[in-house]
């Protein structure tokens, strides 16, 4: 017995540890006090519990690690694991050693007990052996039996089918046999109508059978019979109904139809009821009325002529029976009789070659479905009648992409043919209008034409719409290409005289040579100021009345999307306005040179005054009223007053700006020029005797260049009173300043003889 007392570690019985080395023995005991203490730290993607999964596998561990560890780095945490588990196992054996040791010795005679109860589960496991297999030849037998059973199953169904199928087809051949023998008269119909009816429920549930029975070959047998009955009922069934038709007897009509749908034939129904009641009166119609007949009169009617004649049958489609529903007499009947007529008949009222008749042949057309469609009473039929086969073919013969086309070349055509000229055209003023150009009038008398009621089809709102945009932003490209050239050209001649002002402009209507678009070649303030009212007015026409035509034409459109149409002509607009401060600059540009026109006259006062004993001037020059002269011509005229009071306040400030810079310029140029003249005559008389000329020159009291510069003050000041009377006034225009102190006399210059 061994002793209690505390043992050295014990090897494992049946298992041989590895000898240890003294180097190894000390790493074992140094890792095993950290595991006790817990001292050893695992990195996060260890994990001991994946070791004791069910389905752990060591190659699927380490491809899965090895992505992201390096081998050595798994290979040194695997032996450290390992040297754990034999720590932790010698622990777990010293700890219950006693126990482990007494193991061997409670352990008596167990070969015996193993071999004492391995006969009773060799008994055991052959007895449920043979209870498995008396169980599977059971279930096999069971089987066997439902397989049988339900083949003896489907062959009688497939009996009771053939059976089912032999009795009706001899029923309904039966059937069609009595039928025959019925009275034809008009006063049998009624029976023999009832029989057809019965017949075609007969025949629709034979069609059932043969729908099941179809590979067998007593069905396909039979189908000779099958088809020569289907054949005879449909015969019957159009002797019949033809007949019920002609005489207007609705009950027979009725059972009739009933029949017809019983069989499924519905195509067969609406072709007589087409050829038999429609087709005479849609002919008798047509033919009466003259070829020049309008397309909305002929279909007034055939309207009148289908209430007329035709009413019996109106009544039938009005009846709420089960099993009319099916029918769309409406479309396939009424519809497609009067569309395949008038393309017999009348053919020319489809064409679009003459966008006005079009127009009123398609609106006249779209009423007349109106109408029709009042005769589809249920949701259910209207929605049939509108996805019809008919009615898709009946619109497209309506070819409004052609009439479109046609309308956008007339209109289109029209604005270009208005802003294609070189010249600004007038209005004539007994036409009237709110536009000063022709031009302009033109492009507003095309955007009210793509919603005219002479033009405009709601089939085509998104192309009208298009268009109408399409036009603004031409007239718009218009203006800005005319300014671009006009502005261009001025910029050209400036470079071309080395900076001086540009020379006075054709007369207005005299055709220039230039390129397309360049109206404004030619153009004189007058008529730019008419551009800009044109402008103006037709921005705020369309931004205003127009938009609000378009959102009324177009209220069956969505909130959404006249929110957007209203945003693009406002769009619209202000693009036309952004030109506006260009025709403005150009508006002044050629006042201004108007204006410098007279100012070239100052050069005539040295004339006046040198080398001559005339006095001192006392009033200013003939031509200084005259300056201003063009800017009072244009505010005062009639178009300047389709500008606004602000707009023209801005043109005048600028034009009195610019002048008076440009009279600075050329008054400074002559002042210099007169006082370099003086200094030059001064040295060549020094050259004389001075004494003589002094005695020569004693009289004079003031020089040349004085009398000159006193001159030019004169005529300043009066410049002065002169943009006061513009509503300028003198004191705001920075320029003014210099120019008065450029003719100032007593301004340091030269030294004169007074002096």
């Amino acid at each position: 017995m061994v002793s209690e007392s505390p043992q050295p570690p014990a090897e494992v019985p049946g298992e041989v540890l590895p000898e240890t080395s003294s180097a190894d023995k000390k790493e074992l005991s140094s890792t095993a006090k950290a595991v006790e203490y817990g001292d050893l730290t695992e990195p996060l993607w260890f994990r001991k519990e994946a070791f004791l999964a069910n389905d752990f596998e060591a190659d699927v561990y380490v491809n899965d690690l090895r992505r992201y560890v390096p081998l050595t780095t798994l290979r040194t945490e695997l032996d450290n694991h390992l040297v754990s588990l034999n720590s932790e196992l010698v622990e777990l054996i010293n700890k219950d050693y006693t126990d482990f040791v007494n193991l061997s010795t409670k352990l008596v005679d167990v070969d015996g007990a193993v071999l004492r109860m391995r006969a009773p589960l060799i008994e055991l496991q052959t007895k449920l052996r043979n209870v498995r297999k008396d169980i599977v030849r059971a279930l096999e037998a069971i089987q066997s039996a439902l397989a049988r059973r339900q083949e003896a199953a489907n062959m009688r169904s497939t009996l009771e089918l053939m059976l089912d199928t032999a009795n009706v087809v001899a029923k309904v051949e039966q059937l069609l046999a009595e039928f025959e023998q019925l009275d034809k008269s008009s006063s049998g119909d009624k029976t023999r109508a009832r029989v057809l009816e019965r017949i075609a429920s007969e025949v629709n549930r034979l069609k059932f059978y043969v729908a099941r029975g179809q590979d067998l070959s007593f069905v396909k047998s039979m189908m000779p019979r099958i088809k020569n009955a289907e054949g005879q009922l449909s015969d019957g069934l159009q002797e019949c109904l033809s007949s019920a038709l002609d005489n207007k007897n609705q009950l027979v009509t009725l059972h009739c139809l009933l029949a017809y749908a019983a069989m499924d034939n519905v195509a067969g129904a609406e072709t007589a009821v087409r050829q038999v009641v429609v087709a005479p009166v849609v002919s008798k119609l047509l033919s009466s009325a003259p070829e020049s007949t309008e397309l909305r009169v002929l279909y007034k009617t055939l309207l009148e002529g289908f209430e007329s004649q035709c009413s019996f049958l109106l009544d039938i489609i009005k009846q709420q029976h089960a099993g009319i529903h099916v029918f769309d007499f409406v479309g396939n009947a009424l519809l497609a009789e009067v569309d395949a007529a008038l393309l017999e008949s009348r053919p020319v009222v489809f064409s679009a070659g003459v966008p006005s008749t079009f127009l009123t042949n398609f609106r006249a057309s779209l009423e007349f479905l109106e109408q029709l469609e009042k005769y589809c009473l249920t949701r259910q039929s209207l929605n049939a009648f509108r996805s019809s086969t008919i009615m898709s073919a009946f619109l497209k013969r309506w070819n409004t992409s052609v009439y479109f086309t046609l309308r956008f070349q007339e209109i289109a055509g029209a604005l270009d043919q208005a802003l294609g000229s070189f010249t600004l055209n007038k209005v004539e003023s007994k036409k009237g209008g709110q536009f000063a150009m022709s031009a302009t009038t033109v492009v507003w008398e095309c955007l009210e034409k793509c919603w005219a009621d002479e033009i405009f089809l709601p089939a085509l709102s998104d192309r009208f719409l298009k268009l109408a945009l399409q036009l603004l932003s031409r007239y718009q490209g218009w203006l800005v290409s005319g300014i671009s050239a006009r502005t261009a050209a001025l910029n050209s001649q400036l470079s071309g005289a080395g900076g001086a002002p540009p020379s006075t402009p054709p007369p207005a209507g005299v055709p220039q040579k230039s390129t397309a678009g360049d109206w404004t070649a030619g153009s004189s303030a007058e008529e730019l100021a008419m551009v800009r009212h044109d402008a103006e007015c037709l921005a705020d026409l369309v931004e205003g009345s127009y938009t609000a035509t378009v959102e009324l034409t177009l209220a069956h459109l969505p909130p959404p999307a006249i929110s957007g149409i209203r945003d693009a002509f406002s769009q619209g607009a202000v693009k036309l306005r952004a030109v506006l401060p260009d025709i403005d600059a150009l508006c002044t540009t050629s006042v201004v040179d108007k204006c410098v026109e007279v100012l070239k006259q100052m050069r005539g006062i040295t004339a006046t005054y040198r080398m001559t004993n005339k006095p001192l001037p006392t009033r200013h020059s003939h031509f200084v009223p005259s300056i201003l002269g063009p800017l009072k011509t244009f505010i005062s005229g009639d178009q300047a007053h389709g500008m606004s009071e602000v707009a023209q306040g801005k043109l005048v400030r600028a034009v009195a700006e610019q002048v008076t810079e440009k009279y600075d310029g050329m008054a400074n140029d002559l002042v210099n020029t007169i006082r370099k003249t003086e200094m030059s005559l001064k040295r060549l008389k020094g050259r004389r005797d001075t004494k003589a000329a002094a005695g020569a020159q004693s009289g004079e009291a003031l020089s040349d260049t004085d009398k000159i510069c006193h001159q030019l003050l004169l005529d300043v000041q009066e410049y002065g009173r002169q943009l006061s009377q513009v509503g300028v006034a003198p004191e705001s225009v920075s320029s003014y300043e210099r120019l008065s102190e450029t003719v100032n006399p007593t301004k340091e210059g030269p030294p004169t003889a007074a002096q």
